[in-house]
């Protein structure tokens, strides 16, 4: 596969990049509990596939790029399925008002 020099660089610099976000996500790992502990587990993984992904693509290595690829896609899923399922459900510790509730009402 042939690169140019130039955006090998770019690739390795992006490939730092994430592994300073893995980094990041790696004490959060260690300093969270429960589901954002998961969260911050899942933004580890991903970090770690991306930094593969380019540091194969960096190497001309399109085999390393699809592995790292290969575990970033179920990744990016689970945080996407995880992204909504927390959207769509009202938080515990907000009361949620009752239907009928008419005291906004105007009359």
């Amino acid at each position: 596969m042939n690169i140019p020099d130039w955006l090998r660089w770019g690739l390795a610099a992006f490939a730092a990049f994430q592994l300073l976000g893995a980094y990041s996500a790696l004490r959060k790992v260690r300093a969270e509990t429960g589901a954002r502990r998961t969260d911050a587990k899942l933004n580890l993984a991903d970090g770690l596939a991306c930094a593969t992904m380019f540091t194969g693509l960096a190497a001309g290595q399109v085999v390393v790029a699809a592995c790292g690829l290969a575990v970033q896609g179920p990744v990016l899923l689970t945080q996407l399925i995880r992204w909504y399922r927390a959207r769509s459900e009202p938080a515990p510790d907000s009361p949620s008002r009752p239907a009928d509730d008419t005291s906004d009402s105007l009359a």
